[in-house]
């Protein structure tokens, strides 16, 4: 749902910037900061009020501009851009100064120029807010307060800056009659004016105005001039100041002859005091040159009580403004009062969540930490009973191995002396069958017999030597047969069993040749499988195979 919000606040839009169609568009608006407020995107929020706000103010509908920038403001803490916020509050500013609410328009200005700052930046809308609360205090008659404003202004900033910068110095001058202060800043003026040729109107009713005070008929003259082709298209307070200049010039009104009741009737209709002050300046001058003392004493009165009663609304707005203040400084009291009492509640109710939590903790760890040494301590009891059981079974097969070896030598010891006997009584019967042979009588025999003799003699050797061999391979088979199986218990786990056959035989001392002779393989191989051992079982190049094998096999029986 909250995928939807950028479509909607788009139709809703283009509705108001492209159609210009407020009516369709605020429903929509409507809708979007509904869902801006459930999916919890304030800085939606903020850009509708915002947008809404600027179509109003940009049609002159300052009170609905307003209702919708406050609205803004009061989502403000979502604001994500300054210078829309800094848009809002200079906007205000101009409308409270407008209606008169001079503090309360310098207010807004100085916000706006702190939104400003926050940018990090001094751009033209900085400096233009300044401007603005030097305009203020000028409304406020306070015409110290707006020069110091002017001259902290940075007037080289841009030739817009410049020209609003002189044209204020100047009216201050003007307010003060101070006249040549006043040329000198409107000389400034007319430099920049090519660059600000919008300001144009602007910069020709300021000299219509206070050339008409100071009454210099050859600078009115010239301007007058200038300015007669646009007469009629002018607004009603340069027609009245021009009017004013025309009665000065030529003795008489401008366009159609107007008499003082005409002028009164017209004042009566206007509701703007600023026009009204003209009106009256209109009347004054004309009942001075027709020696109306009566009028003229009537208007000048009319000029005090209306410059009174601009005093006096000023006044009002100024006490307004101090309610307003008052009232926003008890409502702020207030709030921060209860904002207080709230969170010391919302205080009170998380620390006492966090120790129902840290509890709730501590005992799921105490009843966790219990159940892990239980587990522990059973566990190193079945292990240590398991260890004893493997140590007991180890220590019966050790003992049956034992055993085994004992008896295995001992059936070796009793082969061996069997074989020695056999040896023996061989050795005997050989000598005693030797001593037949060469018995004289035997070798005088004929070659024949002596022939046959020789070839039986031959035979007898044969047996003799092949028998004692065997005697001696099978006394060397026992004991190989005895120490391979040494050999295999103790490098059973890291050699193979061709290998371990191969270790067995090295240890015979038979060179790889012979190994390979044995059991059908080449010489090659057998070095290969020689260099297999070291590998497995760690044996350096330095130190032979069967010296490190023995030193293994000593190690183990001690």
């Amino acid at each position: 749902m909250c995928a939807t919000l950028p479509s909607l606040h788009q139709k809703a839009t283009d509705q108001l910037i492209k159609k210009k169609n407020i009516k369709g568009a605020l429903p929509l608006y409507q809708k979007a900061i509904l869902l801006a407020r459930k999916c919890n995107d304030c800085d939606n929020e903020f850009s509708i009020y915002f947008e809404v706000g600027n179509y109003y103010y940009s049609i002159s509908q300052f009170d609905n501009a307003l209702i919708w920038y406050k609205k803004a403001l009061e989502n403000k803490k979502c604001a994500q851009d300054f210078k829309n916020l800094a848009g809002i509050n200079s906007n205000i500013g101009v409308i409270y100064l407008g209606k008169g609410y001079l503090k309360t328009a310098i207010s807004f200005f100085i916000s706006a120029r702190k939104d400003l700052e926050k940018l990090g930046e001094k751009n033209q809308n900085y400096w233009i807010n300044y401007i603005n609360i030097g305009v203020a205090f000028m409304e406020m008659d306070d015409l110290a307060s707006a020069k110091r404003i002017f001259d902290q202004i940075d007037s080289t900033f841009s030739p817009t800056i410049s020209f609003l910068v002189a044209i204020n110095l100047a009216k201050i001058a003007g307010l003060k009659n101070d006249e040549n202060t006043f040329d000198l800043h409107i000389k400034r003026a007319d430099q920049l004016i090519k660059n600000v040729k919008l300001y144009q109107n602007t910069l020709d009713e300021l000299k219509l105005e206070f050339y008409v005070q100071f009454q210099d008929k050859k600078k009115l003259t010239k301007l007058f001039l200038e300015k007669i082709s646009v007469y009629e298209t002018s607004y009603i307070y340069t027609k009245l100041l021009m009017q004013q200049a025309s009665l000065l010039i030529n003795k008489k009104i401008i366009g159609l002859p107007k008499t003082i009741a005409i002028l009164e009737k017209e004042v009566m209709a206007q509701n703007d005091i600023t026009n009204q002050l003209a009106y009256y300046e209109l009347i004054k001058l004309m009942s001075r040159q027709q020696n109306n003392y009566k009028r003229y004493a009537y208007a000048l009165e009319r000029i005090m009580l209306l410059q009174n009663e601009k005093r006096l609304e000023n006044t009002t707005n100024a006490l307004k403004d101090y309610q307003i203040l008052v009232e926003k400084t008890s409502l702020k009291q207030e709030n921060e009062q209860l904002k207080t009492q709230h969170n010391i509640n919302v205080l009170k109710i998380k620390n006492q969540q966090y120790l129902n939590f840290f509890l709730i903790i501590s005992s799921l760890f105490l009843f966790v930490l219990g159940l892990y040494l239980y587990s522990y301590f059973q566990r190193k009891e079945k292990k240590k009973s398991n260890v004893i059981v493997e140590i007991s079974k180890d220590l019966e097969t050790s003992h049956e191995m034992q055993y085994s070896l004992q008896q295995k030598l001992r059936n070796q010891e009793l082969r061996m002396e069997e074989i020695l006997k056999t040896v023996g009584k061989i050795a005997i019967l050989r000598k005693q069958i030797e001593a037949y042979f060469n018995n004289n009588k035997l070798k005088n025999s004929s070659a024949e017999d002596a022939a046959e003799l020789k070839r039986a003699k031959l035979d007898v050797d044969l047996f003799f030597n092949n028998y004692t061999e065997l005697a001696i391979i099978a006394s060397q088979k026992e004991a190989y047969s005895f120490e391979k199986l040494r050999i295999n218990n103790l490098f059973k786990d890291k050699l193979t069993d061709k290998e371990l056959t191969v270790l067995s035989l090295i240890m015979n001392s038979y060179s790889s040749k012979e190994i390979g002779i044995l059991l059908n393989k080449t010489e090659k191989a057998i070095e290969y499988s020689r260099k297999n051992i070291r590998l497995k079982i760690g044996i350096d190049s330095a130190t032979p195979i069967d010296v490190f094998v023995r030193e293994e096999l000593k190690a183990v029986d001690v």
